[in-house]
C-alpha cells in the first residue's frame, strides 16, 4: 500500500510518513476518533493513539524512534489531534487509482464480426447461423 507524508511548518519542520491501511482499518480508525470527540476517558485518548500510531506510523523527523511509545510520550494532545485529523482528511479526498486496461489481448471474435445497429436498434452479425 502506498504511503502519505504529513509535513508540518514548525520550527524544524517535521516530516511523518503513515502507511496505507485498508479500508476496514481507516473505517476502524475514523470511528474510534469519532467516538474520543466530546468527553473522552483518558485510557481510551492512550489506547487510540498507540493503535493509530502502531497501524500508521512508518517514519518521522523527530529525533526519537517512530513508534507508539514515542507518539504518545514525546507529543502533546493538540499534535496528535493535528495529525490524525490531518490524515483522516487526505486520506477522504485522495481518489483510488483507475484501473488500467490491458491493450494487450486481442478483441473477441464477436466484437470483429459486429455490425453497427441498424435503423431498428437491433445489432446484426456476419456470422452464419446454424
Amino acid at each position: 500500500m502506498a504511503t502519505l507524508t504529513l509535513v508540518y511548518e514548525d520550527e524544524q519542520e517535521t516530516e511523518l510518513r503513515l502507511s496505507g491501511v485498508s479500508l476496514g482499518t481507516y473505517l476502524e480508525i475514523v470511528r474510534a476518533w469519532n467516538a474520543l470527540q466530546g468527553v473522552a476517558e483518558i485510557d481510551d485518548v492512550e489506547k487510540f493513539a498507540r493503535k493509530f500510531a502502531d497501524a500508521l506510523l512508518v517514519s518521522w523527523t523527530y529525533p526519537e524512534p517512530a513508534d507508539a511509545d514515542n507518539f504518545i510520550a514525546a507529543r502533546d494532545l493538540a499534535y496528535m489531534k493535528a495529525v490524525v485529523r490531518d490524515w483522516i482528511g487526505a486520506m477522504a479526498e485522495v481518489a483510488a487509482p483507475l484501473p488500467v486496461r490491458s491493450s494487450a489481448s486481442d478483441p473477441s471474435p464477436e466484437r470483429l464480426t459486429e455490425k453497427p445497429a441498424n435503423r431498428s436498434g437491433r445489432r446484426s452479425s456476419s456470422r452464419p447461423r446454424s
